[in-house]
Order: C-alpha cells, then structure tokens, then sequence
C-alpha cells in the first residue's frame, strides 16, 4: 500500500467514526477527502508518458486502485453532507458528471454555511475554488 492509499484510508476511517458531524467537521473532510485526491494523481505521468506507462497492467492496477480509493473517499465526504443535501443517486465513477454536480452542490452549500458562521476568508475562498473545480470537472 502507497502512503497515498494509507493517508486515503485513514482519513475515511477517522471520518467513518464521527456519528454526527459540523458544517466545520463536514468540510474539514471534504477538503482532506480533495487534498488526498490531488496528491494522489500528482505523480501520474501525461500524455506520451501516460501512454507507455498504460502498456504495464500493474500500472494499471495501480491507477484503478487509487481511482477506486479516490471515489470512496468522495462519497464518504457526500455521504457525510447526506443530511444537508440529500443525494439519492448511484454514481457510475469518477467520470459521472453526477458525482461532480454533487461535489459542486455540496461545496457550495458548505460555502453558505461558512459564511453564515462567519468562517475566515481561507475558508471561503479554499471553498470557493474547490466549488469551482468541481464546476469544471
């Protein structure tokens, strides 16, 4: 297991274990749950490096895995927001443009709470952006 898989699985363990959770809490999850993803995929290689490296199945296998990893530390964090934002729909993986819609609702219901506690400008704007790369997704 890669350090991204662990660190991917210990912050869904730690958030699987809190029963009710804060818009704080909720997002502090959620931005892990992004940060996770993003250091996950910032190793992989593009384009003609991407290409060769898909000709090895264990790299393949690698790639699924921390896709796989990836979506379940996304749903957790929806699954997390269910109370707030119910979402009842099944996503296909990570190309869904559901699953994305989902993660924009989410962001931008988070950003309405910090706003409305009166959360730090960091915040709102760590919020913001992930709300628009969720758009754009």
């Amino acid at each position: 297991m890669s350090g991204t898989e662990g660190n991917i699985d210990a912050e869904m363990t730690e958030a699987s274990s809190a029963s009710c959770l804060s818009a704080e809490e909720l997002l502090s999850n959620l931005m892990s749950a992004l940060a996770a993803g993003a250091r996950a995929v910032q190793g992989l290689p593009i384009e003609d490096d991407f290409e060769y490296q898909s000709s090895f199945p264990e790299f393949n296998n690698l790639v699924q895995q921390n896709q796989d990893d990836l979506l379940d530390a996304i749903l957790l964090a929806l699954s997390s927001a269910d109370e707030h934002l119910p979402i009842d729909t099944e996503f296909q993986g990570l190309t869904d443009p559901l699953l994305w819609e989902a993660c924009s609702d989410i962001c931008e219901w988070l950003t309405e709470q910090a706003e409305a506690s009166g959360a730090s400008s960091k915040v709102k704007n760590e919020l913001a952006a992930a709300t628009d790369r969720a758009k754009s997704s």
